[in-house]
């Protein structure tokens, strides 16, 4: 691969990963957890061989996903990591092996934990009360849902024997049992059945009722102090969780050596697997010891002293009924295996993704084929493999359609993709309306993509913008089966406070091809209208930090299309009126260099936040462009370097006063004269 194909090959793949990211945190997962994992390590093979095309914002240099507009926000601490994976016993040797290089030691001790498929957690306590309760959210910052937590009251205790500020760590789930008893009452009050119970507990979390969450039975598991009286000793902690009434996994395990780790993983079989009454989907392996694991530290995204090691995904078997070919919002052409009914994770299976028909040959599908079907917690599970001597003789192997199955105008092939580009196409317009109004979007109540469906078949929406028109045909509305006026007046409620929506929600929902949340994000930031965005031009947009060719190349595209323009147009007539991005305020020491160094009263991740903040560019080395070096204790050579080199250097108590009673370096200089003992 030469630079430039790896370029781009590694623009789309974080595109997508992107995509999928935020879907997964959003408690929308549309991709099967293998698949992700799958296009993360071409990321990671692409990256290491050209390691100058990695940036800041690559998936893997970041943690988690973008914030809830839903709840107040709050800077973590400690920062929640995110793990590294491992797939197979030669992945964890490696692993254990960079770790006592690092370490130079040759005999580790573990903690092995289950991994349960839930949402992570961080609990605050002062004075022995609950007084915060936060979500992962991007790893450095979580959404607020104090009063949500409040409600899972059978696993959380508001109280604990400590006086100290402590922080535990773990993880919302929630059980098999309870899953299948809330789609029970679900399926018999007519509604749609939730996917699975890891996505319905992120769910769960966001939403404002406090007696639906209740309702949920959700619980919690808790596997990590990361503030407070602590031990040495992860196992110690553990038990200190216990005396301090949490629910702590009775199947965790210390190992002292890395045969140990091996042994008890395989004994986690799919049979013992099944008798848990939770999901889970691997082990997590921590080392036992704090000081060791302080030692050897954190990449950007990963502790180093800790890992997932993922169990295989559980197969089944089933016989391939008949292939449909589904469009989506951007033309793309997915065929959707539908097979014989089969129970996999669970849950009953009847249809399974192909993806693409690249996809489809290289597994070499035929007519009714036997097929392996493959479920690692995803909505709709795929298909890996086939069983060919099972096949019919006289069976047939699939084909791609070469003409769209709605509007039957040619498809055009697109690398491995087969795409409609009839932009009226009503499939492609009424996935445009889904998308639009689903939750991660403009997030519309009670307009799901089966009520999109039944008012566009019945003419009543046919384009995004009459959405906002249907506040003019409640008659029309009324003479529809389901369409009370109850339910009338909460679809229109739900429409109206959409009307003034943050920028980047908006140009996210407009669904610009390889245009993500967090990229949506950034040209609402860049422009800061949306008159100015509409003016946007080719050459802005590939200076903005995090855009790469191929999103640039999406949003003049769309931006040039007339019929855009025009949706445009019709929605602020209909008065949609995106608010303007606010303008970010610059600290008082922007564009200044601070170096960190020593050991520091508080963690290395709370200063960069606070400095960063304060307008400083945090650097990882000393130079003499640097303005300052914050000193701790025990810093060495970087302090050398710095009174060498005439840089200011200050310490934490300097460090506490910047923004407060000291806002220029004119000021620190004053304040170092007045007051030696922090020369």
């Amino acid at each position: 691969m030469q630079k430039q194909e790896a370029k781009k090959r590694l623009e789309e793949l974080q595109a997508t990963l992107k995509q999928y990211a935020e879907a997964y945190y959003k408690n929308e997962g549309i991709v099967s957890d293998s698949m992700y994992d799958a296009l993360y390590q071409e990321v990671q093979s692409i990256e290491a061989r050209f390691p100058e095309l990695q940036t800041k914002q690559s998936v893997t240099q970041t943690v988690g996903a973008s914030l809830s507009d839903k709840f107040d926000h709050k800077t973590h601490s400690t920062a929640m990591y995110s793990l590294s994976n491992q797939y197979s016993v030669a992945d964890l040797q490696e692993w254990y092996k960079r770790l006592s290089d690092t370490l130079q030691q040759d005999k580790l001790a573990f903690v092995c934990e289950l991994k349960i498929d839930g949402v992570a957690l961080s609990l605050v306590y002062e004075q022995g009360k609950l007084i915060e309760a936060l979500t992962r959210g991007n790893g450095t910052s979580g959404d607020v849902i104090t009063q949500n937590v409040y409600n899972i009251v059978q696993d959380i205790p508001l109280t604990i024997a400590s006086k100290t500020r402590t922080v535990v760590r773990g993880e919302v789930y929630l059980t098999k049992t309870q899953f299948a008893l809330l789609n029970q009452e679900r399926s018999q009050q007519g509604q749609e059945e939730f996917k699975n119970p890891r996505n319905t507990v992120s769910g769960s979390l966001q939403l404002k009722s406090v007696d639906v969450i209740r309702k949920r039975g959700l619980r919690f598991f808790a596997y990590d102090i990361v503030e407070g009286d602590l031990s040495n000793q992860h196992w110690d902690n553990l038990a200190l969780l216990k005396s301090y009434q949490f629910n702590v996994n009775k199947e965790g395990k210390k190992c002292e050596t890395l045969e140990e780790v091996i042994a008890f993983y395989e004994s986690w079989t799919e049979e013992n697997r099944k008798k848990l009454d939770f999901e889970i989907d691997g082990l997590v392996i921590k080392l036992n010891n704090i000081e060791l694991r302080t030692a050897v530290g954190y990449t950007v995204k990963f502790p180093r002293w800790a890992t997932a090691w993922k169990f295989k995904t559980e197969q089944a078997r089933s016989r391939l009924l008949y292939v449909k070919n589904t469009v989506g919002r951007t033309g793309v052409i997915t065929p959707l295996a539908y097979i014989e009914a089969v129970m996999l994770g669970g849950t009953k299976v009847q249809r399974a993704s192909l993806y693409n028909y690249d996809q489809v040959k290289q597994l070499g599908v035929f007519e009714e084929d036997l097929l392996i079907i493959e479920k690692g917690g995803e909505i709709i599970p795929k298909i890996v493999a086939v069983l060919p001597d099972e096949r019919k003789p006289d069976a047939l192997s699939l084909t791609p359609p070469t003409h769209c199955p709605v509007c039957e105008q040619e498809l055009e092939q697109e690398e491995t993709l087969l795409r409609c580009v009839n932009i009226l196409c009503p499939a492609i317009r009424k996935e445009k309306i889904v998308f639009f109004a689903s939750k991660n979007a403009m997030d519309i109540q009670d307009l799901g993509g089966q009520t999109v469906s039944f008012l566009f078949d019945e003419r009543l929406l046919l384009d995004i913008d009459d959405i906002y028109s249907l506040k003019n045909k409640k008659e029309e509305l009324a003479q529809l089966k389901g369409f009370g006026e109850k339910s009338i007046e909460r679809l229109l409620a739900g429409i109206e406070k959409t009307r003034e929506p943050e920028l980047g929600n908006f140009i996210f929902a407009l669904g610009i091809r390889h245009i993500g949340k967090v990229s949506a994000n950034l040209l609402a930031k860049n422009y800061k209208t949306l008159a100015a965005f509409q003016q946007a031009k080719a050459d802005e947009l590939a200076q903005i930090n995090g855009l790469g060719e191929m999103m640039c190349d999406s949003v003049i595209q769309w931006l040039e299309s007339p019929l855009n323009q025009a949706l445009l147009n019709r929605l602020e007539e209909k008065g949609v009126r995106p608010k303007d991005a606010k303008e970010e305020t610059k600290g008082h020491f922007s564009t200044q260099k601070i170096v960190l160094t020593g050991k520091l009263g508080e963690s290395r991740i709370i200063w960069k936040n606070r400095l960063e903040t304060l307008g400083f560019q945090v650097m990882s080395a000393i130079s003499k462009q640097v303005d300052y070096v914050l000193v701790g204790e025990g810093a060495g050579s970087k302090q050398k370097k710095a009174q060498q080199w005439g840089v200011i250097i200050i310490d934490e108590a300097i460090a506490q006063e910047l923004g407060k009673t000291i806002f220029t370096k004119e000021d620190i200089m004053q304040y170092l004269q007045n007051n030696e003992s922090h020369v």
